[in-house]
């Protein structure tokens, strides 16, 4: 299994990306991109293959990073590393929803995220400087 710099396991699923090299690359560089339809304007969520018409004419663009959390939940960790995480789906400004962590947040204490502004950043995978970063999203203040 592999695991967040600070030992917090990391379970995540590249292959949904599709594409994940050019997006993998941009994330390195803390660029977060999504996918925009050349033919009919829409961003749309990085696993997409298509756009509504059914065009595949897709290109990554960076995207603002900013979103409002739609749901959210707790999830324990899990032996050896017992760090509680907070994972959200998140609705990007641009549109398209995103699910992460959370970061920035007591996933002990009570908490109501409900619409609470979030932004991204990116996350080192492992301590290798192969290792990939990855978006978690920051709360934001107020």
């Amino acid at each position: 299994m592999t695991a967040w710099a600070n030992g917090t396991p990391c379970t995540a699923n590249l292959t949904v990306l599709g594409t994940a090299g050019e997006f993998l690359e941009a994330a390195d560089r803390n660029v977060f991109l999504l996918k925009w339809s050349s033919a009919t304007g829409e961003v749309l969520e990085p696993q997409a293959s298509a756009d509504r018409a059914g065009g595949t004419a897709l290109e990554w663009r960076p995207a603002g990073g900013g979103g409002s959390v739609i749901s959210w939940a707790v999830i324990p960790g899990r032996p050896p590393v017992e760090t509680r995480r907070v994972i959200a789906i998140i609705e990007l400004d641009e549109g398209p929803w995103w699910w992460g962590q959370v970061v920035g947040v007591d996933p002990a204490g009570d908490i109501d995220l409900r619409g609470a502004r979030v932004r991204v950043e990116f996350r080192r995978l492992g301590q290798s400087a192969e290792d990939e970063y990855l978006p978690v999203f920051r709360l934001q203040p107020g």
